[in-house]
């Protein structure tokens, strides 16, 4: 008994600083508490007087939030059951609490962490968990973005351009990467130019279209952010590599052809100045 506010505080004090048998103590009465705040959400009513909906709404959410990631750090094995209950109370974190990036961001985690679970014994299942954290992952970095914590969402960066890279090239990852793209600030992306210019050459079509998407798109509004690592990848060894950069040159001269040629010469002449004429003839003589 008692306000659900204050409870709710009591109980993540208990499970920061008690042994296991305290934890299952406080997921149970969590759990509870829940139910409770969902009876009385879901009847229109505020669980405290004088609250609104709106911050009702959001005191559910986070004790869904804790709800789902307290078993998840219970779970000593983790099985079908376990993963249907976290992302039950996960979802629910996220659907009280749209506009909250943690709520999102442990969603992602979760469906990413139960896509790996799946790899290795059911391959079907797992690809079934990575458009929700693609879409989880770029909810978290938006909203966290507008937030003004970029350098927080740095990690949840990566992870997404992990999965965008690896299952990329599935229908219904491409289409929630299409659409999260959206909705993300571009300066997003300015962090991570170099691994996504490593990829420039995938091997998979729709990763590769969406890599030039991106890329042209960043040039429009930062074109000098790019020039540099794509006029380094212009002079790769690899055709493909070489192709696909020249590709958002291309795009890039259209608007900024004045800057193109400037950073190529520049490049040009770096290089000039970095070689000896004795390695050159070296070079030449050994070719």
């Amino acid at each position: 008994s008692g306000a659900p506010n204050v409870m709710l505080a009591f109980l993540k004090h208990l499970w920061t600083t008690a042994d296991s048998s305290k934890r299952h103590e406080a997921f149970s009465r969590i759990h509870s508490l829940v139910t409770e705040l969902q009876a009385t959400v879901g009847t229109g009513q505020a669980v405290i007087a004088g609250w609104d909906q709106s911050k009702s709404e959001k005191l559910v959410a986070r004790a869904y939030l804790k709800l789902g990631t307290w078993q998840w750090g219970l779970c000593e094995q983790v099985n079908d059951s376990v993963i249907a209950d976290v992302l039950n109370s996960l979802r629910a974190a996220t659907e009280y609490g749209r506009g909250w990036g943690k709520a999102w961001h442990h969603w992602a985690l979760f469906n990413a962490a139960a896509m790996e679970h799946y790899a290795k014994t059911a391959p079907a299942q797992a690809i079934r968990h990575v458009a929700p954290a693609v879409s989880g992952f770029f909810r978290s970095i938006a909203l966290q973005g507008s937030n003004k914590r970029k350098g927080g969402c740095l990690q949840d960066i990566l992870r997404l351009l992990t999965l965008w890279f690896n299952h990329g090239a599935t229908s219904e990852v491409e289409r929630a990467l299409e659409d999260g793209f959206q909705h993300v600030c571009i300066d997003t992306w300015l962090v991570v130019i170099p691994q996504i210019i490593a990829r420039i050459h995938s091997p998979s079509q729709p990763v590769r279209a969406l890599i030039h998407t991106l890329l042209v798109r960043i040039g429009r509004h930062h074109p000098q952010a790019l020039l540099y690592p794509l006029l380094v990848a212009c002079k790769s060894q690899s055709a493909a590599r070489r192709a696909a950069a020249m590709g958002v040159v291309d795009q890039l001269r259209q608007h900024s052809s004045l800057l193109v040629e400037q950073a190529q010469l520049v490049s040009q002449e770096l290089i000039r100045v970095a070689i000896l004429w004795h390695e050159m003839w070296h070079e030449a003589l050994e070719e």
